[in-house]
């Protein structure tokens, strides 16, 4: 297991699929509405959840080369698709106001 700051982790667990990212998820009502804490008014945070997973979803290559007049030229294409990924950059920019979708109105401006 591996830890990162934000209170995530990566797991390899007996019964779950490899590269489980655990941590908090929010707590929502059956409309799919975040469920506030009526002592606090944050909302409840349900933890040591499966938020996502690292694995990739498909993984694939390609490679070839050329040979002409003793000159050869060849080329390797990697790829791989799917898989989550928890970024601290993310983290900590959402929880320090950073970004667009944390600025009530959107109003940025110094008052």
């Amino acid at each position: 297991m591996a830890q990162y700051q934000g209170g995530v982790s990566l797991n390899a667990r007996v019964g779950e699929a490899f590269g489980a990212l655990v941590g908090s998820d929010y707590v929502y009502n059956a409309n799919g509405e975040r469920v506030i804490d009526p002592a606090n008014g944050r909302y409840l945070r349900n933890p040591n959840q499966v938020i996502g997973n690292i694995t990739p979803d498909w993984i694939g290559g390609i490679r070839n080369s050329f040979n002409y007049k003793g000159i050869s030229l060849s080329f390797l294409i990697d790829i791989k698709h799917g898989g989550d990924v928890f970024s601290t950059d993310m983290y900590y920019g959402l929880a320090t106001g950073l970004y667009e979708e944390t600025a009530i109105g959107n109003d940025r401006t110094a008052g």
